[in-house]
Formats: structure tokens, sequence, C-alpha cells
């Protein structure tokens, strides 16, 4: 790594994120120019003496670690994660449940499906929200942006099961067209779903997940997110999670100028 390059990315970069307030900020940045004007291209080969990192392996033994330190180590090795904001309601319609999931990916396009992994509570039983969605088929994954990350991250304690989250943390819920669950309101964008399938990973107790795949109903969004027949990925103000109990955006952004090797005109 040139001493240019590893004060762009390792000092003045870092410094110019911590001091910028996120409603202040840029939304996407590309900066490859200032640092590898290579880098915009995806052929290029990168030798082994510009690598920012070690080529010395540890080995670590996944099947002799505690749930706790896989737990992290797995959190760390995959990120960026998006996160589902999953609205539920029980099934008499009373109580209205929300929760924030990081194990949260698409799954196809025919038929739209996604997926996310809800893992157990402490005491081994079911958390509300699958309890939920096994009950109604139904349930909302509404986007989790920065103007309602606080609400959100408050929803992620687990509340008793009587207690309305909505109300709880001052969020906005919306009938939605499909099913009982609402949407949140002040998301700006929500993905109405039926449960497709699920499948228990794991024993059925704490450290144990079961994998819900939804699929996709109804999808609202907000008009000022939307711009010729496309959603604009800035304007939703995404927040990521990271390692530990970090989280971030998508401040800094490469935009691949070659798109022959994949896009969707090769589909």
């Amino acid at each position: 790594m040139t001493p240019f390059r590893h004060f762009i990315q390792r000092q003045l970069f870092p410094v110019f994120l911590g001091r910028t307030k996120w409603w202040n900020r840029i939304s996407v940045v590309n900066f490859s120019w200032a640092t590898n004007p290579e880098l915009q291209s995806p052929h290029r080969v990168v030798s082994s003496d510009e690598l920012p990192y070690s080529e010395d392996k540890l080995k670590l033994d996944a099947t002799q670690m505690n749930k706790v330190g896989i737990y992290d180590i797995l959190c760390a090795a995959i990120t960026p994660r998006p996160i589902a904001f999953v609205s539920t309601c029980s099934a008499d319609g009373k109580i209205k449940n929300l929760a924030m999931f990081s194990f949260f990916m698409p799954v196809t396009s025919e038929p739209p499906t996604l997926a996310f992994s809800i893992t157990r509570k402490k005491n081994n039983s079911m958390k509300d929200t699958l309890v939920n969605i096994l009950e109604t088929k139904h349930f909302v994954v509404n986007h989790c942006s920065w103007p309602i990350f606080g609400k959100g991250y408050k929803a992620a304690q687990e509340y008793p099961p009587e207690v309305d989250e909505y109300d709880e943390v001052s969020l906005t819920a919306v009938p939605t067209q499909h099913g009982i669950a609402p949407l949140v309101d002040e998301s700006p964008l929500s993905l109405e779903c039926s449960l497709y399938s699920c499948m228990d990973i794991g024993e059925p107790k704490y450290g144990g997940s079961t994998i819900v795949v939804g699929k996709v109903l109804e999808v609202y969004i907000s008009k000022s997110c939307w711009k010729n027949g496309q959603i604009v990925p800035e304007t939703l103000e995404s927040v990521s999670r990271l390692g530990a109990m970090n989280y971030g955006n998508a401040d800094i952004k490469l935009s691949m100028k070659d798109d022959s090797v994949w896009s969707t005109k090769h589909w």
C-alpha cells in the first residue's frame, strides 16, 4: 500500500466519518480515484505486497468454540449485513410486535422471496416474532433507516408478549393489503410477506435458530425513494450491521464502470 493510499484510507477518511453527523453527510462517496484509479477495473490483479493485511492465517476450530465466540466471529466475518426490521401481529390482532434481525438476505426473484433467521430466547422458548409468524403466516420486513434506527434498536429488547411494541417505541402501524401484520409508516420501504417455509437449525434451545423464508406479496416505498422505475438506494438512509456492536452505512461505495462481467443486462 502506498503512503498516500494509506493516509486516505486509514487516517483521513475515518476522521471525516467520525466528525460528520449522519444527517449532514454525503450519501454516496466514490473515492477510488484518490487511492488507485485501477480499482475501477474488476480485472485488476493485486500483488501480495499491496495487500493491507497479512497472508499468515490462524486456524480456529469452529466446532470447539462456544456459541458466543463463534457468533462474534460470524458477525464480524459476514459484513456488512442488512437489517430486517420485522413487524408481526398476534393471531387475535391485539398485540403488534417489532424486532430487528441482521442474519437476513434475499433468496429468489421468482418467486420473490427473502429469508432471515430467528434465534431462541435464553429460556429456550421461541421469540414472539416467530410465534406470530407461525400462527398468522404473515409478516412485514421494513427497511431499517438511520432516522428510525434508534427506535428499532429499542424494539430489539425482549418485551413481554402482552406489550405492543409499536406503542412502546412510538412508531406508527399502518394496515397492509394481504394479512394481519402492519407495516412501519416511518420506514421508507416495506416488504409484505406470507410465510413460504421455515426450517429449524440446531437444537430447539438458546443458540439454535429458525430460518424463515417469506414470499413477497406487496412492496410499499416512499415516492421520494423511487425514480425512473427504480429504487434510489442512497435515499433509503440504510443501516447495516457490522462486527460486535458496530453499525454502518453505504457512505463508501465503489461503482464498477465495467458491467461486462455481471449486471442484470446479462439475464
